[in-house]
C-alpha cells in the first residue's frame, strides 16, 4: 500500500476511535482496539507458521481486515482464519480477568461484551471469519 493508503487508514482510525469514545467510552474504545489488534495479529502469526504471507492489515477500533496470501492447504487456511477470533476473546478474557483483579468494572463490563463479539464472529455467515471457514467443509458433489 502506498503512503496516501496508510494516510488514510490512519484518519479512519482516528475518526473511529474518537466515534468509539464518544458512544462508549474511552474505557470501550481502548479494549475494543486492543482485541481488534489481537485478533488481527492472530490471523497474521498463524499465516505465517503456515508459511503464508500477509499481503496486508488494516486496523480500525471495531473491525480489521487482514489479507492472507500463499496458503495452499485448506486446513492450514482455516487454522489461520480461527486464529483470529480464538486470540480475540483470549484477549477480551484477559480483559476482564484484569478488570476483575484491578476493581475496574467498566473493563470487566466491556471485555466481557467483546469477547461476545468475538464468538459471534466464529459464526458460518457472510463477512465473518466462520463464513470465510465454512466453505472449506462444505463439499458439493456432483
Amino acid at each position: 500500500m502506498n503512503k496516501h493508503t496508510w494516510l488514510f487508514a490512519a484518519m479512519i482510525s482516528f475518526l473511529s476511535y474518537a466515534a468509539m469514545t464518544y458512544i462508549g467510552g474511552r474505557t470501550f474504545a481502548s479494549v475494543m482496539m486492543i482485541t481488534c489488534i489481537a485478533h488481527e495479529s492472530g490471523h497474521a502469526i498463524a499465516c505465517k507458521a503456515h508459511r503464508g504471507k500477509v499481503a496486508w492489515i488494516i486496523i480500525l477500533p471495531c473491525i480489521g481486515f487482514t489479507k492472507l496470501v500463499g496458503i495452499e492447504c485448506p486446513r492450514a487456511l482455516a487454522l489461520a482464519t480461527l486464529a483470529g477470533p480464538i486470540t480475540g476473546i483470549f484477549t477480551a478474557g484477559l480483559c476482564v480477568y484484569t478488570g476483575h483483579i484491578l476493581g475496574l468494572p467498566e473493563v470487566t463490563r466491556w471485555g466481557s461484551l467483546i469477547a461476545l463479539y468475538q464468538a459471534i464472529d466464529l459464526l458460518p455467515t457472510p463477512l465473518t471469519d466462520g463464513g470465510h471457514i465454512s466453505p472449506l467443509f462444505l463439499r458439493t458433489t456432483s
